[in-house]
């Protein structure tokens, strides 16, 4: 693909921050944004296990159909699926039958395997 076809398909932003990528060594497993037209490096703690939460896609599935009944709810805005996941997190630990709840639900995930 050639410069003059690349330069459609991308914003001004995308194209500066691929010339500051020519113009500076970069390390593999850096991430980086651009912020008015530079490149940042991203801070990543290591140690910060958010990132490795995994859900069933049927799990998935059923926090975006909530989504979508908050969004109705509010108005029209649409609260963010991190913002969703954690807020039914913390009325099911609220509801003074989290241990007893996720206790049975880990049970029948062992019986079926």
């Amino acid at each position: 693909m050639n410069g003059k076809a690349q330069s459609n398909l991308f914003s001004d932003e995308t194209i500066r921050a691929d010339s500051a990528l020519e113009s500076e060594r970069l390390a593999d497993g850096e991430v980086f944004i651009v912020k008015q037209g530079q490149l940042v490096k991203l801070a990543i703690d290591k140690d910060d296990t958010r990132s490795k939460f995994r859900v069933s896609a049927d799990t998935a599935a059923l926090a975006i159909e909530f989504q979508k009944k908050l969004r109705k709810l509010l108005r029209g805005h649409k609260p963010d699926i991190n913002l969703v996941i954690e807020g039914l997190v913390l009325a099911g630990l609220n509801s003074g039958e989290a241990e007893e709840v996720t206790l049975d639900f880990c049970r029948s995930v062992f019986e079926k395997k």
